[in-house]
């Protein structure tokens, strides 16, 4: 039975004003058979077809799919048969050709973000760097790749965005200096860490040494794991625990929390044992090494427990996910399962 409630609202494709195209539907893994309903002056008409045939497409996965449609002056309904899976509710819509498209919206209103929730973004290094000019101190994109661009387009989207990360202090700064510094980032919704030097070179190190070549399935000889792990695996640690602390400083309700790369691995673990309800996602901009690398690194399995306190996580392509996914069933014997 075709229930026009059950359907899905095309909208204006804004590439190409004369095509609609339907929201993402995630649909079972089988023949889905779809017909388009016509909805014009205020008249309701399924699409013609000869008896006993619709619109079928086969999936060989579960996977979300768009449906593309020219439709002229109608409005176009796709109603996919979704017998095997949890049909959606979707409100009874009727549209006449003098309705705005953009009341479509509202069936996706519920998922899409508004700019009121309140985020927090981390780093290693804030996307921002301080340096005095002119008797004041002032505050100008860095010079890294992503961070800036990502920085902009965050609080412009964003009215409730925080973003933590080290900012680096001469040593010439005063404590009259650190406060203006610290007001001055806190105006940009910059929130500063702030580390011993000592430390952070040898964080810096690790990091850059150790963990990046490795992250890449880069193996040296000079690269002495165990002997680098135990002098510099605590100070690792400490950073993360820094970086939580100021987190969770910052959390007045339940955030998003969205942590950026290897130098955070473990700041996931250390939010979690401060609030079991914190709402994690990170991201690698890097690689993820295949499990046979994986397995020789000396705490593989604080790293990977770490990540999977994350609601969600984030790799570049789909290779570096299964590498992920295969040393977490070989290290830590979980199974796992694709949608």
């Amino acid at each position: 039975m075709w229930d026009p409630g059950k359907s899905v609202a095309l909208v204006r494709n804004p590439k190409n004003p004369k095509e609609f195209i339907s929201p993402e539907v995630t649909l079972p893994r089988e023949v889905v058979s779809f017909k388009f309903l016509r909805c014009s002056a205020g008249k309701v008409e399924w699409e013609s077809l000869p008896s006993g045939e619709n619109h079928c497409v086969y999936l060989s996965h579960h996977k979300l799919v768009h449906i593309n449609v020219r439709e002229g002056k109608h409005m176009a309904v796709l109603r996919a048969d979704l017998n095997s899976a949890k049909k959606p509710e979707i409100p009874v819509q009727q549209w006449d050709s003098s309705t705005d498209l953009s009341e479509i919206s509202k069936f996706t209103a519920d998922i899409e973000p508004t700019g009121d929730e309140e985020l927090i973004i981390a780093s290693f290094e804030l996307p921002l760097i301080v340096k005095k000019k002119n008797g004041r101190w002032v505050a100008e994109p860095s010079n890294k790749l992503l961070y800036p661009s990502l920085y902009g387009f965050t609080m412009s989207k964003y009215k409730n965005a925080k973003w933590v990360g080290y900012v680096n202090i001469p040593d010439s700064a005063t404590k009259t200096d650190v406060g203006e510094i610290e007001k001055l980032l806190n105006s940009k919704n910059c929130i500063p860490v702030y580390l011993d030097k000592k430390l952070l070179a040898k964080f810096e190190n690790y990091c850059e040494e150790v963990l990046y070549p490795f992250i890449h399935n880069l193996l040296s000889p000079n690269n002495n794991l165990e002997q680098v792990a135990t002098d510099y695996w605590a100070i690792y640690k400490i950073v993360n625990d820094s970086f939580a602390n100021a987190i969770i400083k910052l959390c007045s309700a339940n955030p998003m929390i969205w942590l950026n790369d290897v130098y955070l691995l473990m700041c996931p673990f250390m939010i979690v044992r401060k609030n079991v309800n914190a709402n994690i996602g990170l991201f690698l901009h890097s690689s993820f090494p295949s499990r046979e690398i994986y397995k020789v690194f000396p705490y593989r399995e604080e790293i990977l427990t770490s990540m999977l306190c994350c609601n969600i996580i984030g790799f570049h392509v789909f290779p570096y996910a299964r590498n992920f996914l295969l040393s977490c069933q070989c290290i830590l014997g979980l199974t796992y399962q694709m949608q």
